[in-house]
């Protein structure tokens, strides 16, 4: 009888737990954040790697993207949008500039700003070495937002933030 009170009891407490663990996780966020580090697995290539693999990465970034997608980079001074078939031939044309690339997002916070819409603040280090050898490594602050259809998250555009120096 008092085993059967504690099962009872351990029953209600873990189930409790899990309502509550359900309830206070946000699971849009943590779908919005494995995106972008799905983004960040494909931006990223090494001179031993395959054309195709890479190339294949690429497309795969290009269909992360909606139709047409805007970018504001005042750095590389680029203020456009693109239509989703035009990302790919501007990542080859980065992979034929670039032997190696590696992308990676710190501090990302994500917000939500309506029915199927965030937005994502991140530090973006981007390490490259070029063709002929040289290094350029860059971090910037970038603002995306990502729009949500079918249960995927599209980035539908990206924006340099503009950080002041002391």
């Amino acid at each position: 009888m008092v085993k059967r009170k504690y099962w009872i009891a351990a029953l209600v407490l873990a189930g409790a737990g899990i309502g509550l663990a359900l309830v206070l996780v946000d699971w849009e966020a943590r779908a919005v954040k494995k995106r972008m580090t799905a983004i960040e697995k494909e931006l990223q290539w090494a001179p031993e790697d395959n054309d195709l693999v890479v190339a294949a990465r690429i497309k795969r970034v290009g269909a992360m993207v909606t139709d047409p997608c805007r970018i504001d980079m005042p750095t590389y001074q680029v203020a456009r949008s693109f239509s989703q078939k035009d990302v790919a031939p501007y990542l080859m044309m980065a992979r034929r500039r670039y032997t190696q690339v590696a992308v990676a997002f710190h501090d990302m916070s994500v917000e939500f700003s309506g029915a199927g819409t965030a937005r994502v603040v991140a530090t973006a280090r981007v390490r490259a070495v070029a063709s002929d050898g040289l290094r350029d490594d860059e971090v910037m602050e970038i603002a995306l937002v990502l729009q949500n259809r079918e249960k995927q998250w599209y980035i539908t555009s990206v924006e340099e933030q503009v950080v002041l120096e002391r």
